[in-house]
C-alpha cells in the first residue's frame, strides 16, 4: 500500500472514530430536547384547562346571579300581590261591617252602650272616688305595691308585687261593688250596662257568623292567603338563588387561585427553554 493510500485510511479512521464519539451526545441531547417539550405541553395543557375550569365557573356564576335577580323580581311581585290582597279584604270586610251592622242593629246597641256607660261613671264616678279617699290603708298599700313592682329586678320580685296590687284591687272591687249595690241609681245604671254589653256582644257574634258565611269575603281570604303563600315560597326561593351565588362565587375564588398556581409553577419550572 501505498503511502497516499495509508494517509487515506487512517485519515478516514479518524473522521470515524471521531462522528462515533460526538453520536452519543447528539443522541442525548435530543432526548433531553424532546422530554422538554414533553413537560412544556403538559405544563400548557394544565394551565389551559385551569383557564378553562375558571370559565366554566364563572359561567355558572353568571347563571346564578340571573336566576337570584329574578327570584328578587319574583318576591317584589308577590309582595305587591299579597299587599293588594290584603287591602281588598280589609275595604270588603268593612264595607260588609257597614252594611251587616246596620242590619242587625248593632251599631244602635253600640251607641246605646256608649251613652249607658257613660251615665254610669257620671253617677259611680264620685262613690268610688270616696272610697279610694276613705280607704287610706288601701291606697296607700296599692301605691306601695305599685312602686315596688316599678323597682323590681328579679322574677320573684315582680311576681310578689303584682300579687300585691291584684289583692288590693280585689278589696277596692269589693266595696265598690257594695257601695253601688247600695246606691239605687248606680245599682240601676249598673244593670242596664250589663244587659247592653251582653246585647253588644251576641250582635258581634251574629255579625261574625253572617260575614263567614259570605262567598265574596270567603274568596278574598282566600286569595290573600294564597298570595301569603307565594310571598313565603318566595322568600325561600331567594334565599336559595342566594346560597347558590354564594357557592358559585366560592367556586370562582378556586378556580382561580388554582389557575395563579398552575401559571406560577409553569413559569418556574427549569425544565422549559
Amino acid at each position: 500500500m501505498s503511502n497516499g493510500k495509508l494517509s487515506f485510511v487512517v485519515w478516514m479512521g479518524i473522521v470515524w472514530v471521531l462522528c462515533e464519539g460526538v453520536r452519543p451526545e447528539i443522541s442525548c441531547a435530543d432526548q433531553k430536547s424532546r422530554a422538554n417539550a414533553r413537560d412544556e405541553k403538559r405544563e400548557n395543557e394544565a394551565v389551559k384547562e385551569a383557564r378553562q375550569d375558571l370559565d366554566k365557573a364563572k359561567d355558572r356564576l353568571k347563571d346564578e346571579e340571573k336566576q337570584l335577580r329574578a327570584a328578587r323580581a319574583d318576591l317584589q311581585k308577590a309582595e305587591q300581590e299579597r299587599k293588594q290582597a290584603a287591602s281588598a279584604l280589609q275595604k270588603l270586610r268593612e264595607q260588609m261591617e257597614e252594611k251587616y251592622e246596620q242590619e242587625i242593629g248593632l251599631q244602635a246597641a253600640r251607641q246605646n252602650l256608649k251613652q249607658l256607660t257613660t251615665e254610669r261613671d257620671r253617677v259611680v264616678g264620685p262613690i268610688t272616688q270616696a272610697i279610694r279617699q276613705r280607704e287610706t290603708g288601701l291606697s296607700a298599700g296599692l301605691k306601695q305595691a305599685e312602686e315596688k313592682l316599678s323597682r323590681a329586678t328579679t322574677l320573684d320580685e315582680r311576681k310578689g308585687a303584682a300579687k300585691q296590687i291584684a289583692e288590693y284591687q280585689a278589696q277596692f272591687r269589693q266595696l265598690e261593688a257594695a257601695a253601688i249595690e247600695a246606691d239605687p241609681r248606680a245599682k240601676e245604671l249598673s244593670r242596664k250596662v250589663t244587659l247592653q254589653e251582653q246585647q253588644v256582644q251576641t250582635a258581634n257574634q251574629k255579625l261574625d257568623r253572617i260575614i263567614e258565611r259570605d262567598n265574596q269575603l270567603k274568596a278574598a281570604e282566600q286569595k290573600f292567603e294564597a298570595s301569603r303563600k307565594a310571598e313565603d315560597a318566595a322568600e325561600q326561593g331567594v334565599s336559595k338563588a342566594s346560597r347558590d351565588v354564594a357557592q358559585a362565587q366560592a367556586g370562582v375564588d378556586r378556580a382561580e387561585k388554582q389557575l395563579a398556581q398552575k401559571v406560577a409553577q409553569d413559569r418556574k419550572d427549569k425544565n422549559r427553554k
